[in-house]
């Protein structure tokens, strides 16, 4: 600023280092919209440069309050969430009875809300009744997939992972043969493929 004004506007002292200081202060001013008028540019060039500072300078600050109000809100909303198994204690959880996601939520000291089926457990959640529905990750990975409007999300920790098979009657030769796909369908790659495709 002081290099397109010093020679045109009187309010520009000509030796640099006062010139500077008066266009970090008419920058102040400006960015902070107090705009006092004491300093302003008369010449073409400091008016567009002043211009420029200007639209950056509330790009500048709109940006920074905005990342500021989302950072506030987002602490706000990680207040609220349950992201493991500890802060379940204490808080209404639903889940089914009789499964090893309650005997889960039990061992946490969870205040255990008994519903059906998983339906009911998420209405409860949608409605704000419980905190957290407890129950097999892989069920609600793909319950949350169906149902991507209902905006909830699926803590990232894992507890008491467990597989889950395929049961044949006794002598049964599809038993092999399912074994057999299966195996081959891990070494390939395709089932952690088939595994984020549908959870």
């Amino acid at each position: 600023m002081w290099v397109v004004e010093r020679r045109a506007n009187d309010g520009f002292p000509k030796a640099p280092l006062a010139g500077v200081g008066v266009g970090i202060w008419l920058a102040l001013v400006t960015m902070t919209t107090v705009g006092y008028g004491d300093k302003a540019p008369i010449t073409p060039a400091g008016r567009l440069l002043t211009g420029v500072w200007m639209v950056l300078s509330m790009l500048t600050v709109s940006s920074l309050t905005a990342g500021i109000a989302t950072a506030l809100t987002l602490s706000q909303l990680d207040r609220a969430a349950i992201e493991t198994a500890g802060e379940l204690a204490g808080r209404p959880v639903a889940t089914l009875e009789g499964t090893t996601a309650a005997a889960l939520a039990r061992r946490n000291d969870a205040n255990i809300i008994a519903v059906d089926n998983l339906q009911e457990g998420i209405d409860r959640l949608v409605d704000e009744r419980v905190d957290a529905v407890v129950y097999d990750r892989p069920v609600l990975q793909y319950h949350l997939r169906q149902n991507e409007d209902l905006g909830l999300a699926l803590s990232a920790h894992e507890y008491d992972p467990q597989g889950y098979g395929f049961a044949f009657p006794l002598g049964s030769s599809l038993a092999h043969q399912v074994n057999v796909e299966l195996l081959a369908l891990e070494e390939s790659g395709q089932l952690e493929a088939i595994k984020d495709e549908w959870l």
